[in-house]
């Protein structure tokens, strides 16, 4: 599997109809220390995945985050501004880890 590295600071306009999975990340075992209980957005072309951190889970309408935290995934368009992760994982190499929403 190949890792797609975003361009930090990078705006997805809805114009690029940029259509990903919206899912509630939950603790896998009792080593995934990777961004638990935060809510996550998963996208797959041919070849490579995406995975993007949702940080101010503020944005997300209510509804929406109950369904997703109930363990349904929700196709959804985003658009906006990709920063910096919230909190960088230590355990990934700087140059390898995913941007972040």
């Amino acid at each position: 599997m190949n890792v797609a590295v975003m361009a930090l600071f990078m705006t997805i306009h809805w114009s690029d109809e940029f259509v990903v999975d919206l899912y509630y990340k939950v603790q896998l075992d009792t080593f995934d220390h990777y961004y638990n209980n935060m809510y996550g957005l998963f996208y797959a072309p041919e070849g490579f995945t995406i995975h993007f951190i949702i940080c101010n889970e503020g944005i997300l309408p209510r509804k929406l985050k109950e369904r997703v935290k109930s363990g349904e995934t929700v196709k959804v368009q985003i658009a906006g501004y990709v920063t910096q992760a919230c909190e960088s994982p230590s355990f990934i190499p700087e140059d390898l880890y995913y941007r972040i929403i």
